[in-house]
Protein backbone atom coordinates (compact mmCIF):
# COMPACT_ATOMS: atom_id res chain seq x y z
CA UNK A 1 0.00 0.00 0.00
CA UNK A 2 1.39 3.44 -1.28
CA UNK A 3 1.06 6.14 1.20
CA UNK A 4 -0.80 9.09 0.49
CA UNK A 5 1.74 11.56 1.07
CA UNK A 6 3.65 9.37 -1.65
CA UNK A 7 1.28 10.19 -4.09
CA UNK A 8 1.37 14.06 -3.20
CA UNK A 9 4.86 13.97 -3.27
CA UNK A 10 4.73 12.55 -6.90
CA UNK A 11 2.93 14.92 -8.50
CA UNK A 12 5.21 17.38 -7.42
CA UNK A 13 7.73 19.06 -9.74
CA UNK A 14 11.41 16.86 -9.23
CA UNK A 15 12.97 19.79 -7.08
CA UNK A 16 10.58 20.13 -4.93
CA UNK A 17 10.78 15.88 -4.67
CA UNK A 18 14.58 15.80 -3.84
CA UNK A 19 13.84 19.09 -0.94
CA UNK A 20 10.89 17.24 0.52
CA UNK A 21 12.75 13.56 0.31
CA UNK A 22 15.69 15.19 2.18
CA UNK A 23 13.70 16.82 4.92
CA UNK A 24 11.62 13.57 5.33
CA UNK A 25 14.47 11.96 5.74
CA UNK A 26 15.81 14.22 8.31
CA UNK A 27 12.65 13.92 10.51
CA UNK A 28 12.50 10.07 10.53
CA UNK A 29 16.49 10.11 11.51
CA UNK A 30 15.58 12.73 14.07
CA UNK A 31 17.57 15.39 12.79
CA UNK A 32 15.23 18.35 13.72
CA UNK A 33 17.69 21.13 14.49
CA UNK A 34 17.22 23.12 11.26
CA UNK A 35 13.39 22.49 10.42
CA UNK A 36 10.33 24.76 11.10
CA UNK A 37 8.71 22.72 13.47
CA UNK A 38 5.61 22.91 15.91
CA UNK A 39 3.44 20.92 17.72
CA UNK A 40 0.41 20.73 16.84
CA UNK A 41 -2.15 22.23 19.40
CA UNK A 42 -5.17 20.05 18.49
CA UNK A 43 -3.83 16.86 18.05
CA UNK A 44 -1.22 15.22 20.66
CA UNK A 45 2.05 13.83 19.62
CA UNK A 46 1.55 15.62 16.45
CA UNK A 47 3.58 17.84 14.55
CA UNK A 48 4.00 20.18 11.75
CA UNK A 49 6.85 20.89 9.77
CA UNK A 50 6.95 23.89 7.35
CA UNK A 51 8.28 23.99 3.93
CA UNK A 52 7.42 27.14 1.86
CA UNK A 53 3.87 26.65 1.09
CA UNK A 54 3.53 22.97 2.71
CA UNK A 55 2.88 21.26 5.52
CA UNK A 56 4.18 17.81 6.48
CA UNK A 57 2.29 16.43 9.25
CA UNK A 58 4.04 13.66 11.19
CA UNK A 59 3.65 12.21 14.64
CA UNK A 60 5.47 10.29 17.80
CA UNK A 61 4.36 6.60 17.92
CA UNK A 62 4.76 4.47 21.33
CA UNK A 63 8.26 3.91 20.05
CA UNK A 64 9.58 7.32 20.02
CA UNK A 65 9.90 7.10 16.18
CA UNK A 66 8.52 9.82 14.02
CA UNK A 67 6.07 8.88 11.50
CA UNK A 68 4.84 10.85 8.39
CA UNK A 69 1.01 11.31 8.21
CA UNK A 70 0.56 13.82 5.44
CA UNK A 71 1.77 16.49 2.82
CA UNK A 72 -0.53 19.09 2.63
CA UNK A 73 -1.06 22.85 1.31
CA UNK A 74 -0.92 25.25 3.95
CA UNK A 75 -4.34 26.39 2.23
CA UNK A 76 -5.55 23.03 2.71
CA UNK A 77 -4.58 21.36 6.09
CA UNK A 78 -6.31 23.66 8.72
CA UNK A 79 -9.42 23.65 7.25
Amino acid sequence: MVKDYLKRLRKMPPHFQFKFINIIDSIEKWNLDELDIKELSWKKWFFRCRVWKFRIIFYKNFDWEYIIEEIWSRWDIYK
